[in-house]
């Protein structure tokens, strides 16, 4: 599987304002906007929001924190990691009935709050370094889930 197309640059960007957002106290807030924005754009959609709201949010946030380490891992260290997290996450998301055109709706949602939070440093290179990373992260997962569907198939 071909590395990560992000550079380290982008690296840097994603992680130092994921840092930022941790550091300023406003990650709860985020995951709050992040929950809100996501649900109103998929209500009734997935069986996660049959879920307490804190769980949801716990669950949406970590998504996020594993694109982040994932892409640290993956791309940071060139490791072979990234496969192994986007095989779990495709069962999981496979589980919940998520098609490939979610992951463009998680990713409009996912920009939005991380703007809104990050609203002091936010600008286009921040936005393209979160964009680009989402997009190969949601590329692996996809793959792995049409993969696993091949495999389901066959048996």
């Amino acid at each position: 599987m071909p590395k990560l197309q992000v550079d380290n640059k982008q690296l840097d960007i994603m992680k130092s304002s994921w840092s930022t957002l941790k550091r300023s106290g406003k990650l709860n807030a985020f995951s709050i906007d992040f929950h809100r924005i996501f649900v109103e754009a998929n209500p009734g959609r997935f069986e996660l929001f049959k879920q307490d709201k804190s769980v949801q949010r716990a669950r949406l946030l970590s998504m996020v924190t594993e694109l982040v380490c994932e892409s640290s891992l993956y791309y940071g260290h060139g490791t072979d990691s990234g496969t192994a997290i986007a095989s779990s996450l495709a069962k999981k998301h496979k589980a919940l009935s998520v098609n490939p055109d979610d992951f463009n709706t998680f990713l409009h949602c996912l920009l939005f709050a991380l703007e809104k939070n990050l609203n002091d440093i936010w600008n286009d290179e921040l936005r393209q370094a979160w964009e680009h990373s989402y997009n190969d992260f949601a590329k692996k997962i996809i793959k792995a889930m049409e993969e696993t569907s091949n495999t389901d198939s066959q048996q």
